[in-house]
């Protein structure tokens, strides 16, 4: 009997929390990226973005249930599909996979909001955007060969913590940084400047294994999500792929809406935790202008 009750209480301490209250933490989450998201970007006009700042933030504020509207939500959808045709060619990860779950609420609302719809779709976008984001890696030579966080590293945009432990990283990539403006260079294809400073010795060797185990785990966590979404180990798995993305480039525009889907798929209530912690952080980040949006 005690040994039953214990795992009761073990089975109790993991147990979910409302489904309806982890769609609703994930949907203030993403409007916090929506009105960031037009706080930090002002193209193609100013006004336009005004405008629809002031409609998404009234709503967000001032009504709960127009949240629960579709009209709300096809709204979004429009925007940022017109964000994307106007910025096609130049547009970031985080513009599509914001599109993406825009249409993923739209149709959670049309269908009276059956969550077990919204974790479908939610679970095909994440898991499909990183699988074929690691196959896309593989097939490019500068990717899988180290060359392309070589480069990245060069100019001091990648592993950023190191600019603050060591002055001669920062001289170095800031001496880099003023040869590439100066001969204004476009980065090849085969990543080969002689003219760069190596930032420190061994670079180019960890630039590779980084490579691979970047490779390694988007592959891995795209796989795991289309079989497994719940599983404990596919959790680990996208928060190890979110915080890794974060310590080398601080994508934190993309990390948000990460952020959010892995908070649709899980159950348990410390993911559920985690993942609204780090969406949290990271929107904190957009705010104050640290990292790429």
């Amino acid at each position: 009997m005690p040994l039953n009750r214990d795992l009761y209480k073990y089975r109790v301490a993991f147990s979910s929390v409302k489904p309806e209250r982890t769609i609703e933490l994930a949907i203030q989450l993403f409007l916090g990226f929506a009105i960031l998201y037009l706080v930090r970007n002002q193209t193609p006009s100013v006004l336009f973005n005004f405008l629809c700042l002031l409609a998404i933030t009234s709503q967000f504020i001032l009504s709960k249930k127009i949240k629960q509207s579709i009209l709300f939500w096809f709204c979004m959808c429009l925007f940022f599909a017109f964000k994307l045709l106007t910025t096609y060619f130049q547009a970031a990860n985080h513009l599509f996979i914001a599109f993406y779950l825009s249409l993923a609420f739209i149709v959670f609302f049309i269908t009276r909001q059956n969550g077990s719809i919204l974790r479908k779709n939610v679970q095909l976008i994440l898991g499909l955007a990183l699988l074929f984001s690691g196959i896309q890696k593989i097939v490019s030579s500068d990717y899988y060969s180290g060359a392309y966080f070589y480069y990245m590293l060069q100019r001091g945009d990648f592993l950023w913590p190191l600019k603050y432990l060591s002055v001669s990283f920062q001289e170095i990539t800031s001496y880099n940084m003023k040869v590439l403006e100066s001969s204004r260079s476009i980065y090849p294809g085969g990543a080969t400047f002689e003219a760069l400073k190596t930032p420190f010795s061994g670079a180019k060797t960890m630039s590779y294994y980084l490579s691979v185990v970047s490779i390694a785990l988007e592959l891995g966590a795209g796989i795991i999500i289309l079989v497994k979404p719940k599983s404990f180990i596919t959790h680990l798995l996208i928060l190890a792929t979110i915080w890794g993305v974060f310590f080398t480039r601080q994508e934190v525009g993309f990390l948000t809406l990460l952020t959010v889907m892995g908070l649709l798929l899980t159950e348990n209530k410390y993911f559920i935790w985690f993942y609204t912690a780090t969406g949290i952080i990271f929107l904190s980040l957009i705010l104050v202008r640290i990292g790429f949006l």
